[in-house]
């Protein structure tokens, strides 16, 4: 990214320098190095910008960020939501057979009854997962894959 006066300068758009002279949108293409450098400019690197799921945030005008946290209530519950609304999602594609099995009382194969009963203990973990989170921290772990290669407590819902 680059600054002048301490301000981040958009790539792609148009900037008045301080001798009031508009400089075309196109600059960062068509500028060297050097050009950017002649016109006042310095070369920053880009901050991390902050993850949208777990923090509110604005672009500051030197290209740094300000983040505040979101309400870990309001995140467990949205993603208590979430996690039930998943399990609902794979559950739905074998609903019929358990309907068969209520009305005709037909037969459910034992993959589908392992599979499904699998979704609902996974659902169960994941909410008391959630539920446990005391601190933003920790309801980030949720997110991180462990080094056992699995997918991330989060998302670790099981195949068919």
């Amino acid at each position: 990214m680059w600054l002048y006066d301490g301000k981040l300068i958009a790539e792609n758009k148009s900037w008045v320098d301080v001798d009031n002279i508009r400089h075309p949108k196109n600059w960062s293409a068509v500028w060297s190095d050097e050009d950017k450098i002649a016109a006042g400019m310095e070369e920053a690197s880009d901050p991390e910008k902050p993850s949208g799921i777990f923090y509110d945030f604005s672009r500051n005008e030197d290209g740094s960020y300000t983040s505040i946290e979101r309400d870990l209530n309001l995140l467990k519950t949205q993603y208590i939501e979430s996690t039930k609304q998943t399990a609902h999602q794979l559950l739905a594609i074998s609903d019929w057979q358990v309907i068969a099995k209520a009305e005709r009382d037909r037969t459910i194969d034992e993959a589908v009854t392992t599979y499904r009963a699998s979704v609902i203990s996974t659902c169960t973990t994941i909410e008391g997962q959630i539920n446990t989170c005391d601190n933003l921290g920790e309801f980030k772990l949720l997110f991180e894959s462990p080094e056992d290669g699995n997918a991330p407590p989060m998302h670790n819902w099981p195949e068919e």
